[in-house]
Order: structure tokens, then sequence, then C-alpha cells
């Protein structure tokens, strides 16, 4: 049985080392980074972050909950987290094909450089959703450790960011963007590591549960842009 008590009293403190870590960002960002680069940060991060909970992680809900129920009757949820991945492959691919073709317009109208907005969408929307579906997956068998210090080896990437750009070490303000994606990728590994590989090592195609996801999930998207807008 899991303890959630303990469980609970972790994830607390570290949330609350992780809110520190947040505010120290927010208070020494804007002494690093002039207004228009701060900007540029926030509109490519909130797109990733948009694109990634409306099209990439609803199907996480699916995975929670029937993960759950396949876990207590079965003790394991490998065809379940098989049609979570294809599913996120196949949202994936189309995902990038698109930033592709839309990047050159995006990156005109809001005056940013081409390569900076494609890749960092193309590499945060392959990082951000991993970190949900992995933290899911996790947290249906009950372990919270990497879910828990997830928040602070983002905001760590982050700081140490704002560090090398006031100290010189690199001046060019994409640094942070992409500090932020590697502080995602690796809340990600972490996750790997703590996760069961029993699943992984046995993934298993079965229809009905592609079917059962789509079923259960097909409002979710919907929901969840409206709670954006």
């Amino acid at each position: 049985d899991i303890n959630f008590k303990p469980n609970l009293i972790k994830v607390g403190l570290f949330r609350i080392i992780a809110l520190s870590l947040a505010i120290i960002f927010a208070f020494n960002v804007l002494l690093v980074l002039k207004p228009n680069e701060y900007a540029n940060f926030i509109l490519i991060f909130s797109f990733i972050q948009i694109i990634s909970i409306s099209v990439l992680s609803w199907p996480n809900q699916y995975l929670l909950n029937y993960g759950r129920e396949s876990l207590s009757k079965t003790g394991k949820l490998n065809t379940i987290l098989t049609a979570r991945i294809i599913v996120h492959i196949i949202l994936f691919i189309c995902l990038v094909i698109i930033i592709i073709f839309l990047s050159p317009s995006f990156a005109k109208f809001f005056n940013l450089e081409i390569d900076v907005l494609k890749y960092s969408l193309i590499f945060g929307i392959l990082t951000f959703p991993l970190v949900d579906i992995f933290t899911t997956y996790t947290q249906v068998y009950g372990k919270f450790f990497s879910y828990s210090i997830s928040p602070i080896v983002q905001r760590f990437f982050q700081i140490l960011a704002l560090i090398l750009l006031y100290y010189n070490f690199y001046d060019d303000w994409t640094i942070l963007i992409f500090f932020t994606i590697i502080g995602y990728f690796i809340s990600f590994m972490f996750l790997f590591i703590e996760a069961p590989k029993n699943d992984l090592l046995n993934l298993k195609f079965c229809k009905n549960e592609l079917t059962n996801l789509f079923k259960y999930s097909s409002y979710i998207p919907i929901s969840t842009i409206s709670l954006l807008l």
C-alpha cells in the first residue's frame, strides 16, 4: 500500500523549495534580461506550454485513472501505456510538421528568429510532455520522488542560465529558453530512472485500449483549451 502521508509531506517540502527558487528567478530575471528579451522568453515558453497541455498531454488522465484500475486488477498497465505512447508519437510528428511549416510566418509576426522559434518549440514539445507522461506513470505506481524534485531541477537550470548571462559567460537571452528545456529533460530523466520498467519492456498493442483512450479522453482537449483561454 502507498503511504500517502509521508509522500504528501515530501512533496510539500520540495514544492516549498521550488517556490523559493521561482521567487528568486522572478526577482532577478529582469535584472539580467531586457524587457523585450524577457517578453520573447515568455512568449516561446507559453507557446510550448499551451501546445503541450492542449495537444499532447490530454491522454494522461486516461493513463492515470485506468492505469490504477489495471494495476490493481492485473498488476501491470503495459497495454494502456502502449496506447498512450502511440497517440503521443502520432500527435508529436503532426505537430513537428506544422511547426516547420508555420515557424517562418510566426517568427515574422512576433519578430523572432526563425531557428530560435522552430527549434525551441520542437525540443520544448518533445521534453515537456514526456515529463507529464512519466509523472503520471510513476504516480500510478505510487512513486513521487522525481515528481517532487522536478520543479526544483527546472528552476535550478533557469537560475543557472541567469548566472551565466549576468557574469557574461553567454550573451544571448536564448540560453534561458534552452536551459529551461534542459531542466525539463533532466526532470524527465529522473522520472524515467524511477519509473518501473516492467511495462516499458513489455509494451503490447491492444486495439480496444486505444479505442477506450479516445472515448474517455475525447472531451478533455476542448475543456483544457477552454481553461487556457
